[in-house]
């Protein structure tokens, strides 16, 4: 087991030197870092009088020297909640009713800012790892009052990237943008954009199957699998996130993002399948689904996932110079690991848990099989897979797309044999 841990620590080293050389700066890599793990955390409700909150949005802005810039636009969580995570700075909060479905805010509609009932712009200022609950937003009408200075309108591409179409050969799958987003989190967000995007236009007919990459990963991962998809049923859509960034972060995203296509679409479930990391980041995403979003979840597949952590991980949080914030999550008996094992999949999901190995090693060539195997986990599974095969070359195998194609058209099995 050592070995393959100081195996896996050499090929970590190893890349970290390679990428730095060629895609990013030691010293860049290291301050975006230090930003990520210095986020703060902004919460708070929503209330709306005599109306519901299906429609509603919630905006941030933040102070910038001379004026206003909108930094992010989230669709309210089905409980009423609302959460951005923040670098340091001065913040004002805004609230209202997407009367017209078109994702802006127009003065007809009506609104609220923090503040508004005492005719002043209540900014919120955000140091360090902090966290604060705000008072809450109540909208009861349109308002008239403005922001007296600039006000900057132009949300980030992760956020204007939600529905997008796209193709999976364009070229923001590329690999160097791949790195980007391991070693640069920040920069990919903003150079890059990804998010959660649709691979056809959307069709209320098909289920909509999320497919999930892992660390170092990109949506043309699953490609072969997308290939064998049946297009009659389902429709593809694709999360593409900065892999170096907190896991949490990612799954805070990832449900903005479907709060916000339920209110444009109104699908009533989603299937999820995902890959190594990715299966990690899912069940992050799955705690807060279940209080927060108002569509089912049809369908969750892990597969090759370090459902246990990595040693690895936790050797490159305790030696390595730079600490890419994600493995603070992955590393074996991180807070993160702990937080997923303390919570059970609720029965009505129907979860299908996939492994691989390698002749002579103790899994499949990047994660054990005791990860990947995770006692606790494997009670909530309705079945278990094994294949011979490596980490990523799994997710090409013909057993294995057979086998996930008979498991999304029945995820209940219920007409296939034990």
């Amino acid at each position: 087991m050592m070995q393959l841990i100081n195996k896996v620590i050499q090929i970590i080293l190893t890349v970290v030197l390679l990428s730095i050389s060629t895609a990013c700066s030691l010293m860049d890599t290291y301050d975006e870092a230090k930003l990520i793990e210095s986020k703060s955390i902004i919460s708070g409700f929503v209330k709306v009088e005599n109306g519901d909150i299906k429609s509603v949005y919630v905006r941030l802005y933040q102070k910038k020297t001379t004026q206003l810039e909108l930094v992010s636009q989230m669709a309210l969580n089905s409980d009423g909640s609302y959460q951005f995570d923040v670098l340091p700075g001065s913040y004002l909060t805004a609230a209202y009713v997407d009367e017209n479905d078109n994702q802006q805010y127009e003065k007809e509609e009506p609104g609220i800012y923090l503040g508004y009932k005492e005719h002043r712009f209540d900014f919120v200022d955000i140091s360090q790892s902090q966290n604060k609950v705000l008072p809450n937003l109540i909208i009861t009408g349109a308002i008239n009052s403005v922001y007296p200075g600039e006000l900057y309108e132009s949300l980030n591409l992760i956020t204007r990237n939600i529905g997008k179409v796209i193709n999976l050969d364009d070229s923001i799958f590329e690999a160097d943008k791949v790195s980007l987003g391991l070693w640069q989190p920040l920069s990919f967000v903003e150079e890059v954009g990804g998010g959660l995007m649709l691979l056809q236009s959307y069709d209320y007919t098909k289920t909509p199957v999320i497919f999930v990459h892992g660390v170092l990963g990109s949506p043309r991962d699953f490609k072969a699998i997308i290939s064998n998809l049946n297009l009659d049923a389902f429709q593809p859509w694709v999360l593409y996130y900065p892999s170096g960034a907190r896991l949490d972060m990612v799954s805070d995203y990832l449900l903005n993002a479907l709060n916000q296509l339920h209110n444009e679409y109104g699908f009533p479930e989603v299937h999820i399948v995902s890959h190594s990391m990715g299966g990690l980041m899912s069940r992050s995403f799955l705690i807060k689904q279940q209080t927060k979003s108002s569509f089912d979840i049809s369908l969750f597949v892990s597969i090759n996932s370090p459902l246990y952590g990595m040693d690895s991980a936790a050797s490159g949080v305790n030696h390595s110079p730079i600490v890419i914030p994600s493995w603070r999550d992955v590393a074996s008996d991180s807070e993160y690991i702990k937080k997923i094992h303390n919570w059970y999949l609720p029965p009505e999901i129907p979860y299908h848990l996939i492994f691989s190995y390698l002749k002579g090693e103790d899994g499949d060539g990047v994660v054990s099989l005791s990860s990947q195997l995770s006692e606790s986990l494997q009670d909530e599974a309705i079945k278990i897979y094994g294949f011979n095969a490596q980490h990523a070359e799994v997710l090409k195998l013909p057993e294995l797309i057979v086998r996930l194609n008979q498991i999304m058209a029945d995820p209940m099995m219920r007409s296939i044999e034990n």
